[in-house]
Parts: C-alpha cells; sequence; structure tokens
C-alpha cells in the first residue's frame, strides 16, 4: 500500500518481509509496455533493472505485439472512463450509478485476466507471471 503523509511517502506491506528480502515499488499501471516505462525513467536518468523489466524485456515479440494492443485498448477504457468522471464532477451521484465506468473496470479486469492467460499459455513460470501481473 502506498501514501503520502505530507511529503513523505509512505510504502505498508500487506504481508510480511523477510529479512533480506527484495522490496520494491511499481511506478506504472501494470498494462504499460516495458519499453513505455524505459522511455518515462530516461529523463530521471534511470534504467530499471528490476525483476519484472528483465522478464519483459525477454518475452517474444509475438507477446510484445500483443501487449502494445492490450495497452492501446487500455488507454481507450481509461481515457472513457475519465470522461465519464468529468461529466459526472458536478453531480457525485452520477458516476458510481454510470454503466460506463463499470463496464470501463470490467474492461480492464478483462485485459489484465486475458494477459495473465497469454503469459501462462507461454509457459512463463509462476515467478516470473507474478512479477509481470505485479503493480
Amino acid at each position: 500500500v502506498r501514501y503520502f503523509v505530507g511529503d513523505q511517502l509512505v510504502l505498508r506491506s500487506t504481508r510480511p518481509i523477510e529479512a533480506g528480502e527484495e522490496v520494491s515499488d511499481a511506478y506504472f499501471f501494470p498494462l504499460v509496455p516495458e519499453h513505455l516505462r524505459a522511455k518515462a525513467c530516461e529523463p530521471f536518468g534511470f534504467s530499471c533493472m528490476c525483476a519484472r523489466c528483465r522478464v519483459e524485456r525477454s518475452l517474444p515479440k509475438r507477446l510484445k505485439v500483443w501487449v502494445e494492443l492490450t495497452w492501446g485498448n487500455a488507454v481507450r477504457i481509461l481515457g472513457e472512463m475519465a470522461m465519464v468522471r468529468a461529466a459526472a464532477k458536478g453531480d457525485p451521484a452520477a458516476l458510481p450509478s454510470s454503466e460506463r465506468a463499470h463496464a470501463g473496470v470490467d474492461q480492464l479486469e478483462g485485459l489484465l485476466d486475458g494477459t495473465e492467460q497469454r503469459l501462462r499459455d507461454l509457459g512463463l513460470p509462476e515467478d516470473d507471471l507474478a512479477l509481470c501481473l505485479a503493480s
């Protein structure tokens, strides 16, 4: 769990952490392709070498193409949800009841489930699978 107290970032584990175990924090939405995450880090002189990024760099090209299409769909869905939110700004009661917002959440869950299944179909080891789906 990530939150701020003033200007301090607080990370709180949702499970016990063993001494010496690596702790990491995802900066990006889980469907953002690795190459876009890497590009966003460049201005900060940061090149991520986490296990997730290393695994995603090694994925077959056909899966990378599928990841790009999935990301395009996620961007479209998030855009639609943002429009619903903007339209409901003057009427907070409109957002929770919006069928489009609920449909968008369902579609994003479907994209994540599809990503998981695609990675499983490729025979990605469970540890690598968990890294690719981490957020």
